[in-house]
């Protein structure tokens, strides 16, 4: 049994945004404060967003936001004025490994997608602004539903049935323990890249039942391993 699809997330795994989280939380914080004049809850409260799946609408219900959706709307539209902004100051950066990774999938015949919890009209203007739309079998974004974003495996299950893809023989590459947990609830092998070659964080999930890397190129050692019952052994190639 051989690899014969690979999927990314894009934020910090293809493009980089600087100061990623300090990026993040500001959003929430303008949003809140600027948008719904609210007062602004804790760090710890701020971060459990990023992990709550469907469980968003409880926690923005509990911040007083009254309409889950329209918040992140309005999140949305604050983070593309800050990403257009960012590509004209040429600092959110495409990582020097994505194009020769994308290239060398392309010309193994093996499909490539995209699933991120971005919204699909910012994801749109990035891959065209850094030309590497041509290199996707399939793209997919956050929609208008909010409650399929990973840690939920939505994403992935909606990708691999339109891409059809056998989720055995899929891995998924993100930067995040989110996409860790998201990866394997779709039953994907999960791989996370630690560009700042960083120790082993501390992550809720099994050490061993992700692969860590620190270039998109060490997937290539990857996919060339045997697959013994759809899953490799799980140990840091570093």
């Amino acid at each position: 049994m051989t690899i014969n699809c690979v999927l990314f997330d894009l934020d910090n795994t293809l493009v980089g945004i600087p100061d990623t989280w300090n990026y993040f939380d500001t959003l929430i914080q303008d949003v809140l404060n600027l948008d719904y004049k609210l007062s602004i809850p804790s760090i710890v409260e701020r971060n459990s967003l990023w992990r709550s799946g469907k469980g968003f609408i409880s926690i923005l219900k509990r911040w007083d936001v009254s309409d889950p959706n329209d918040f992140w709307i309005k999140f949305d539209e604050r983070d593309r004025k800050k990403r257009r902004k960012l590509i004209k100051e040429n600092k959110l950066i495409l990582y020097d490994d994505v194009i020769p990774t994308l290239k060398k999938l392309n010309n193994m015949g093996i499909k490539i997608g995209i699933v991120s919890n971005t919204p699909d009209f910012i994801i749109e203007f990035e891959l065209d602004a850094f030309k590497l739309a041509p290199f996707f079998d399939k793209v997919l974004g956050l929609g208008d539903d909010q409650s399929i974003c990973k840690p939920e495996p939505d994403g992935i299950n909606m990708i691999l049935e339109e891409m059809k893809c056998n989720p055995a023989k899929t891995i998924f590459i993100g930067d995040s323990e989110v996409d860790l947990i998201a990866a394997q609830r779709a039953k994907v092998f999960p791989i996370y890249i630690d560009r700042n070659k960083e120790k082993r964080k501390k992550f809720v999930i099994d050490p061993k039942s992700y692969i860590k890397i620190t270039s998109l190129l060490q997937i290539f050692e990857i996919i060339k391993r045997p697959l013994e019952d759809g899953k490799f052994l799980a140990e840091s190639i570093l």
